[in-house]
């Protein structure tokens, strides 16, 4: 019996102002400036010739033939989020897949489950998250899905999201909320080179909030 590969349908097109306006805004700092940001850390890690990278999420869902599927559908500047359904018992994918993505422009690969090939991804110039690595080649009784509703780390990820990656992490901003995200990274931005200049003066401390804060917290004395 043959099945098919479940397809949603969704705008392919890709703001390149947002993705200047975030290229170098970390994820840390992505995760402090508003709370409808997620993150996913470890043990997921970085295992590409890059770690930073900012695109939007294509999601593809248990299934090897759905994964190769995307590399005809996908674009530049998006990002391969693939959700392994916590498989541990084969890679994802490997080099071929992540060298075959790098061409087409794929601004990286994230992926809740393995990898094969590491030292050879490890030299590519592609961005490639992943949970660990695992010798056999990708198992599954499904042809999968594109562009569905996907959870990774417990956290749901749809098509449309923009995702951040670097050493750190990654960090999701889901479509609907880009545009509120987006208006709060400078005020973030501008409060972190605040504290770092008050603490870099000469007889620098904590801002006064900060310290009143610290103040309240009761302390037990030996």
């Amino acid at each position: 019996m043959t099945r098919s590969i479940l397809v949603k349908p969704h705008d392919a097109s890709f703001d390149i102002a947002v993705r200047q306006s975030l290229t170098n805004v970390s994820s840390a700092l992505l995760a402090d400036a508003d709370s409808r940001v997620v993150c996913l850390g470890t043990p997921m890690r970085s295992f590409g010739g890059k770690s930073s990278f900012v695109g939007t999420a294509v999601t593809i869902g248990s299934g090897s033939m759905a994964q190769w599927k995307s590399l005809d559908t996908s674009t530049s500047g998006q990002v391969l989020v693939i959700a392994a359904g916590g498989r541990r018992d084969s890679a994802e994918f490997g080099a071929i897949f992540a060298e075959l993505a790098r061409r087409r422009g794929v601004a990286a690969i994230v992926t809740d489950g393995l990898l094969r090939d590491s030292e050879e991804i490890g030299r590519l110039e592609l961005a490639v998250f992943a949970c660990g690595t695992h010798p056999s080649s990708p198992r599954d009784d499904t042809q999968g899905r594109i562009g569905m509703t996907e959870t990774l780390q417990g956290l749901t990820i749809e098509t449309g999201d923009l995702i951040v990656g670097d050493s750190d992490g990654v960090a999701v901003i889901p479509a609907a909320a880009t545009a509120a995200v987006l208006s709060v990274v400078p005020k973030q931005s501008q409060r972190k080179a605040r504290l770092v200049e008050a603490l870099a003066a000469p007889g620098g401390s904590l801002p006064g909030r900060i310290v009143e804060a610290l103040a309240a917290i009761p302390i037990i004395e030996a």
